[in-house]
This record gives C-alpha cells, structure tokens and sequence, in this order.
C-alpha cells in the first residue's frame, strides 16, 4: 500500500504500544511529512495570543520542527501561505492565519499543532508495506475522523479501518 497527501497514518493496535493518528500533508520523493492529531500538547491559543476561542487545544503534530505553528483545516478557507493537501483539506502556517482566528475569521474546520512528524523519502512507504508494520493507512478520510475527540479518534480509525476491510471481503 502507497500513502499519499490527505491520508492517516494510525498506530496498528498488535504492533504499537500508542494510540497514535497522523494526517500526511506531504508525500514527495523527497520527504513525508504530517500532523499528529490526537496528542494535545502544553501550548494553547491564549499562550500564543489568541484568548477567547471556543477551543483553546494546540495539539503536537510531532517532534521535528517543535516551534512551527500548523493548522490543519477545510479547503474554503486560506490565508497569505496556505498549501492545499487535497479537495478537502489545507495547511497554512503564518502570523496572517492568526491574526485572521484572533479576528474571528476561522475555518469551518481546523486543528493548531506545534511540530511536525517527518520520515525519510520512501520511510513510510517501506514502513506500511512490512507485514508487521506498526502503521495502518486510513486513505483520504473526511472531518468525522480528522476533527473527531482526540480521545477516540484512534478508536474512531481502527472502527473505521475495521468496517472497510469488513465491506471490502464481505459485502
């Protein structure tokens, strides 16, 4: 299995001690990298002023680049940077895209996180091709697994995973 841009990489429940969900902003011949999305980390919109959002999560996309502010979020909205990853999602990650949230100006959907989660060109693909590969590729899922609970999100993932391969031999 290839990944590619607008999939998820979620942590195999047999061979992972975490329950981990990535999003892949970018899969080049260069690099793969993403955005981990259920692991909530110490930073928050006020610490980065912008108090009074009705959410105040910053999540930890990954350990490299720790001090890169990215958001995660729906296609219909932009600012001076943003990257379009598929139909359905976008990255932007500039003081403009802040000051536009401080503003009131939001997409429909986002998620902050500070980092980013990076393998080496072909890593991944190596990686989820072995049999005991500790990653499963969710291909291209929607706002109900990308902005769910951070809590069940993986569980979300492996229930989602589970009803493909069920529709996949069975129905």
């Amino acid at each position: 299995m290839t990944v590619r841009a607008g999939d998820c990489v979620v942590s195999h429940p047999r061979w992972s001690d975490e329950e981990t969900v990535i999003f892949i902003t970018e899969h080049t011949k260069m690099s793969t990298v993403g955005l981990q999305l259920n692991r909530r980390s110490e930073h928050t919109f006020e610490s980065l002023g912008i108090p009074g959002l009705m959410t105040d999560t910053v999540f930890e996309g990954g350990d490299a680049n720790p001090g890169a502010l990215i958001m995660l979020h729906t296609t219909e909205w932009y600012s001076s940077n943003t990257m379009p990853i598929n139909e359905k999602w976008s990255i932007s990650s500039d003081h403009h895209m802040l000051e536009k949230i401080a503003d009131g100006n939001m997409p429909i959907d986002f998620r902050c996180c500070m980092g980013i989660s990076y393998w080496q060109p072909n890593e991944l693909d190596s990686i989820v091709k072995d049999p005991k590969s500790p990653w499963l590729v969710v291909k291209q899922p929607g706002p109900e697994l990308v902005m769910s609970n951070p809590e069940d999100q993986w569980a979300n993932a492996i229930k989602m995973l589970s009803s493909n391969i069920w529709d996949e031999f069975f129905v």
